[in-house]
């Protein structure tokens, strides 16, 4: 009996062992392009009921070149020893893309050099995923889903600045995402951005960040806002992840010294477990009481 084909971790072998597509691996395929870099264990919430199939299928989409797969430490702020797979697009998955939803090739935005990022980008990054992750998760556990995700390299594109009348100054409106939740009992639509605080911007940066979503979602009079014109609702709310409770207390006070007030929702990394981030986790700027997103 001939011995079972032992596969490398970081480099591809000449003859892959035979794999069958899956409808789950073009899922999984589907959400690493979606979401540009994915941890081995972010892809498992998603997709598996263990460590062991997920290795498995993942380990065919890389040898077969539909993923690529990238080791990282699990903490890179700390340089740890162990280390987990982290995984982004490949040629085959652009074209596997490409294929099944009947577009050209070019079509597809990726190409090698978006695999190309620094370490600070990467971890920035895979926390937003942790994010959209828990919501997605969450979401479904309700019969709800997240029916549009338009992440930052997206919203960049857009270009968008406000200008201060008091002085002239122009600054940037660059959340880290935009989504659209959809309750299923109710079929209502929540819209919301989202900004993953670090901990490293200081107070009176981050007041100038609020200023500037204030004056953004500024009617000005009776012409709409830029929000409106770009968005086509007048509903917003802007979603803050903290690393801490103290930042959280810092960054909601600094709000609403600004005249921020219930657009701007915190809540920090703890609550971002499936389990906890539609509960009533979040601190609203202007109020005592902590809320859910999806209300009631």
């Amino acid at each position: 009996m001939p011995k079972k084909q032992r596969l490398p971790f970081d480099k591809r072998v000449k003859k892959p062992p035979a794999m069958r597509l899956t409808s789950r691996d073009f899922q999984v395929v589907e959400a690493v392009y979606s979401m540009r870099f994915l941890r081995r264990d972010q892809i498992e919430r998603l997709f598996f009921k263990g460590r062991n199939m997920a290795n498995y299928r993942l380990q065919r989409l890389y040898q077969h070149g539909f993923l690529n797969r990238i080791y990282i430490p699990e903490d890179i702020r700390y340089n740890a020893r162990n280390t987990q797979a982290m995984y982004c697009l490949d040629e085959a998955g652009a074209d596997l893309l490409a294929r099944e939803a009947g577009i050209p090739r070019e079509n597809i935005r990726w190409h090698t050099d978006r695999n190309k990022v620094r370490e600070f980008f990467i971890e920035h990054l895979l926390k937003i995923n942790d994010v959209r992750i828990g919501l997605t998760l969450a979401a479904k556990a309700r019969g709800d889903r997240i029916v549009k995700w338009v992440p930052d390299w997206e919203l960049k594109e857009y270009n968008e600045h406000v200008e201060d009348p008091e002085t002239g100054r122009v600054y940037p409106v660059f959340p880290d995402a935009y989504f659209v939740y959809e309750r299923s009992d109710t079929g209502k639509t929540g819209h919301f951005f989202l900004e993953l605080d670090r901990g490293t911007m200081e107070n009176r940066r981050f007041a100038v960040k609020i200023k500037a979503y204030m004056l953004y979602f500024d009617e000005n009079g009776h012409e709409p806002s830029k929000f409106y014109q770009r968005y086509s609702t007048h509903s917003i709310r802007v979603l803050t992840v903290v690393p801490s409770q103290r930042r959280l207390r810092n960054l909601k006070t600094t709000t609403e010294q600004v005249g921020g007030a219930r657009r701007f929702w915190f809540c920090d990394y703890a609550a971002l477990a499936p389990e906890h981030i539609l509960e009533p986790v979040w601190e609203v700027a202007g109020e005592d009481e902590p809320a859910s997103l999806i209300g009631r």
